[in-house]
């Protein structure tokens, strides 16, 4: 089985709603799908715009020990998501390089549909429809360095070296569980119903 199908059966165990299934993963919302913020205050520090460095590793503590807890295998299926086919080759070394025992992989791209508010975005197509193009890779992998993975997706927005905010999922083969941590705001755990716990 290919990676992409092994993630379209994970997918549908998690029985999105039909109509986004060839969407962003960003975009799917699941039945069964947990939530969480991480650490409360700002990141940044009140005399400047420098980063809090204790805030940063606050989030980083409660997503490892979220991670931690679910008890993933070794069967990984990582999705590194680039919406726009930006294509920023350091953004993927860096993320490649927190990947361990990397099987086999590909990549692939779809077109996706974005409804921005007209109120909001004044230069939206006459469908009020943009069309953007999604490059997916998929990477089969052992493990991941979490600690230096999380950090950088955390610090995305708030003055880290990559822009990983909401590229990165993780899916554990023998669990189907998804895990998905998209900055520093938060992250958002997805198991079907039939393998949660009673």
């Amino acid at each position: 089985m290919t990676p992409k199908e092994k993630l379209q059966k994970i997918l549908k165990q998690h029985k999105p709603s039909p109509e986004v299934l060839d969407s962003p993963l960003f975009m799917l919302r699941f039945p069964y799908c947990l939530h969480t913020n991480l650490a409360e205050g700002s990141p940044y520090l009140a005399e400047g715009n420098q980063m809090n460095e204790a805030y940063v590793a606050e989030c980083l503590n409660l997503a490892e020990n979220m991670y931690n807890g679910l008890h993933v295998g070794t069967d990984l299926l990582i999705v590194y998501e680039d919406c726009y086919s930006e294509r920023e080759q350091e953004n993927i070394f860096f993320f490649e390089s927190c990947l361990k025992g990397i099987g086999q992989t590909e990549s692939y791209c779809f077109f996706w549909k974005f409804s921005p508010m007209k109120e909001t975005y004044p230069a939206a197509l006459a469908n009020n429809q943009e069309v953007h193009v999604c490059t997916r890779r998929l990477y089969e992998a052992k493990d991941i360095d979490t600690r230096r993975l999380f950090l950088e997706i955390i610090c995305s927005d708030i003055g880290g070296k990559y822009d990983l905010a909401s590229k990165v999922f993780i899916l554990d083969m023998a669990t189907s569980c998804l895990f998905h941590l998209y900055d520093d705001r938060g992250l958002w755990v997805s198991k079907p119903a039939e393998k949660r716990a009673k």
